[in-house]
């Protein structure tokens, strides 16, 4: 998100890319239509989709009624990645292409040249990682998308050497952050998200999105999304959720852990429901608990 020149206002982004964020939603989850608007509606910080359409109808509101904000003005980036990207400067771009290119992730934009279609958000974490405050880039666009990416196979693709693979991605689209550790074994990757942050909290009462009853639909949905992504490349995996907004999917009942929103605890059901199986985290010495959902191409 980010504020107009104006420092007492809040800018934002075109009206008609709101409402696809929505229909994305729509049509990437099991939401109504009127749920997706709630959720775009607390993603910018709104208590209602009417409340966001009065501001985005005149591109601003009060800077005192949004909670969060960039001070930096995405259309500025977008149109200065684009001219860097035009001006022969030594992108990286080819590499880029060779990635496993997830529609609708920043990579895909990217490699097919469409950095229209990218959402604000995004532009404004590529733009930092490419130039992390300095006037001149720091970064080529293919190593910034180790972290602006949000596609976990491009992750993947940069951290599977490493001694101990891990990282933090987010997704605007989804409307999640997470942070993650990976096992890989030849062809087989275990997926372990061990925090998974929502994008979508209402504004003004904290973890009431608990409550809704999209909120289900909304993890599951985003869990399946990325074992499609994993399929593109692995035979075999595990994608392991351990904790949704700071509490557990599944409580240990000898440990000292809170006990969980009831909608959590729906949360753990249904995806047992779907064929998840609750396991130690990460061996069988672990206290702590995950809920494991597998696939397999077999």
């Amino acid at each position: 998100m980010y504020s107009s020149s104006n420092e007492s206002t809040y800018q934002f982004p075109p009206e008609f890319r709101i409402r696809n964020q929505a229909k994305f939603l729509v049509k990437k989850l099991s939401v109504t239509l009127g749920e997706a608007q709630e959720m775009i509606s607390y993603y910018y910080q709104c208590n209602s989709w009417s409340e966001l359409m009065s501001f985005a109808s005149i591109s601003v509101a009060p800077l005192e009624l949004i909670k969060n904000y960039d001070s930096v003005d995405a259309s500025d980036f977008r149109n200065e990645i684009q001219k860097l990207i035009s001006s022969g400067w030594k992108s990286n771009i080819n590499a880029v292409k060779k990635l496993a290119l997830i529609p609708h992730s920043v990579s895909h934009s990217i490699a097919n040249n469409n950095l229209e279609s990218l959402y604000d958000e995004e532009i404004i974490a590529l733009h930092y990682h490419i130039f992390e405050g300095e006037k001149e880039p720091q970064y080529d666009i293919y190593e910034a998308l180790s972290h602006a990416d949000n596609s976990i196979l491009t992750h993947i693709r940069h951290r599977k050497n490493r001694k101990h693979p891990r990282g933090h991605l987010t997704d605007h689209r989804y409307g999640f952050t997470m942070y993650y550790m990976l096992q890989l074994n030849g062809n087989s990757i275990r997926l372990i998200i061990r925090e998974l942050d929502t994008l979508f909290s209402p504004p003004s009462l904290e973890h009431t999105h608990f409550k809704k009853e999209w909120f289900v639909k909304h993890t599951h949905g985003y869990l399946k999304h990325l074992i499609n992504c994993l399929e593109v490349e692995y035979t075999s995996g595990e994608v392991v959720l351990h904790r949704v907004d700071n509490h557990d999917c599944i409580v240990n009942r000898s440990s000292n852990r809170q006990h969980n929103p009831h909608n959590m605890n729906s949360l753990g059901e249904y995806l047992i429901s779907q064929g998840g199986i609750v396991e130690p985290l990460l061996d069988k010495n672990d206290t702590r608990l995950g809920i494991t959902l597998a696939f397999s191409n077999n």
